[in-house]
């Protein structure tokens, strides 16, 4: 069964977490989000603990929808403080589970505290469809024709059969 790190690891590959500081701008954050690619950044206060989680929704919803200056406004204002995590061993079951619960798309991966990746909706739904393109290379239906039957009515289908030419 998958987890939390495998998702981490296997997904993304690169094993860096993005972070930001609670005292950046607005700006500085969204500005890190659209140069790395990621939909969120950890906030990591001086202790190197995670004190608050920044996403896109925050800064569209709190930052702009108010038309805030975002140069002027600190991710510490804007911040989720309350940073729902999961440990490495989290198992994905629980992990979609935790997202649907909270309604939340990122999770920081916790050990001990600290904090050592990120698993998002999206990297759930790779991971998923990766399984899947897998099982299905290995329960692919053979495209040979049963007697009777030209190859092409075959590859159609049942609901196109009808339609299909029989060999002689």
């Amino acid at each position: 069964m998958a987890k939390a790190e495998d998702l981490d690891q296997r997904v993304k590959g690169n094993g860096i977490l993005r972070t930001v500081s609670p005292t950046a701008t607005v700006a500085e954050a969204a500005n890190l989000m659209a140069q790395y690619r990621v939909g969120c950044l950890l906030v990591i206060g001086k202790d190197e603990q995670a004190v608050g989680i920044v996403t896109e929704a925050d800064i569209t919803r709190k930052a702009s929808a108010q038309s805030l200056d975002l140069s002027c406004v600190t991710v510490s204002d804007i911040m989720t403080r309350e940073v729902i995590g999961c440990t490495p061993a989290t198992p994905l079951a629980t992990l979609n589970w935790i997202m649907a619960e909270y309604n939340i798309r990122h999770l920081p991966i916790l050990e001990k505290g600290e904090p050592v990746g990120m698993v998002s909706s999206r990297d759930i739904h790779a991971y998923e469809r990766e399984v899947a393109e897998a099982q299905a290379q290995w329960h692919r239906p053979s495209t040979a024709a049963p007697a009777g039957q030209t190859r092409q009515a075959a590859q159609n289908g049942p609901e196109n059969r009808d339609q299909t030419r029989r060999e002689p």
